[in-house]
């Protein structure tokens, strides 16, 4: 774990402790408490990154040095590269009509650069903006995904580093990990939701399976008791038969008299499934999972499939 992930979720831990190694401070710490700690790899591996853009975010806002830098390139009037700018804004939601010419794609660098001042709240909405988990909320199509790629994808993050490393090069690479991560985060929860639910019709379809093999079995079992048991249940039989005759009135056998009559051998159908379903216990079936909404991202069924497939190894 990074040390400035480790500094957010461990206040506690000082600078100086981090920079010394700071071990026993650490595990002092209520670290274990965190969902970080219950988080699988890829988990925390998307949790670092998202913690890193806020980490990004908020030096555009407290650093000194980028302060300035901010303050410097607004006095431009006219720059390049002004779609880095403007997915910047698109992907924070911000809407066109706020920073582009009237009815128009276009950015007007005069309005747009009013949101981007060294003051404005343009970096904490960079900081809370959460490029993992889902997002239900409207988007219009110019600020989804699919937009916001095509907008910056004829540019350069070394020419954006030529022209202003300081502030449209570190613009351009926020907005580029920012997407790439929003992504990653949407295919992998679609995914799990192809898996959670495939596995469910699964159980659905074994669970009502076992039944019908236990209505099979049960029948076979009873056959095979009784014909296991053949020669017994017929002695009972007769002398039921035998004894049904005489009762009526026929003639009466004394040699009966001193016969011990048969027992009738029973299935014992309790005894069967009890041991039947302690080596073929019920499938348990998982809940309905619920698939989350992400409408920052325009996919066909023909793309989800393909990146679903892709994530889970199938194609």
């Amino acid at each position: 774990m990074s040390d400035h992930i480790n500094l957010i979720m461990n206040p506690s831990v000082s600078q100086d402790q981090v920079a010394e190694g700071g071990e026993q401070s650490r595990s002092a710490t209520p670290i274990n408490n965190h969902p970080y700690a219950s988080m699988d790899d890829e988990q925390k591996d998307f949790y670092a990154k998202s913690m890193k853009l806020k980490f990004q975010a908020m030096l555009f806002k407290n650093n000194e040095f980028l302060q300035k830098a901010i303050g410097t390139f607004n006095e431009n009037t006219v720059i390049k590269y002004p779609r880095i700018w403007q997915s910047l804004f698109y992907l924070l939601k911000i809407e066109r009509e706020q920073i582009c010419e009237p009815g128009t794609n276009k950015l007007k660098w005069k309005l747009a650069k009013k949101l981007a001042s060294p003051t404005s709240n343009l970096w904490d909405l960079m900081n809370d903006y959460e490029a993992v988990g889902q997002k239900d909320d409207e988007y219009r199509e110019y600020q989804s995904l699919n937009f916001i790629d095509r907008n910056i994808e004829n540019y350069y993050i070394e020419d954006a580093d030529a022209y202003s490393a300081a502030v449209v090069g570190r613009i351009m690479r926020w907005v580029q990990a920012a997407v790439k991560l929003r992504r990653a985060d949407i295919v992998r929860r679609k995914a799990l939701f192809r898996r959670a639910k495939e596995l469910r019709e699964e159980a659905i379809v074994n669970e009502q399976k076992r039944k019908e093999r236990l209505d099979v079995e049960l029948v076979e079992a009873e056959v095979k008791f009784k014909e296991d048991n053949r020669e017994e249940i017929e002695a009972y039989n007769n002398y039921q038969a035998k004894s049904n005759r005489e009762s009526e009135g026929g003639d009466q056998d004394e040699s009966a008299e001193k016969e011990v009559p048969p027992v009738l051998p029973i299935f014992n159908k309790e005894a069967f499934l009890t041991n039947w379903l302690n080596l073929n216990p019920p499938i348990i079936i998982p809940d309905e999972p619920i698939e989350e909404s992400d409408n920052d991202w325009i996919m066909s069924q023909a793309e989800l499939d393909y990146n679903v497939n892709s994530y889970l190894g199938r194609e």
